[in-house]
């Protein structure tokens, strides 16, 4: 039980930093939307759709 709790204690600010980072990306959604159709389209053209 101890060790499950040092290991969530431990985790926890990991998860917490990346959760952010992920936030942090674009500030608009327009622009991820973009990002996104367009990183779509190259995988797209790169298996030969």
């Amino acid at each position: 039980m101890k060790i499950q709790r040092l290991l969530l204690i431990a985790i926890a600010p990991a998860l917490v930093a990346t959760s952010g980072i992920a936030f942090a990306q674009f500030k608009k959604p327009d622009d991820a939307i973009k990002y996104r159709q367009s990183a779509f389209t190259v995988m797209a053209n790169s298996f030969g759709k």
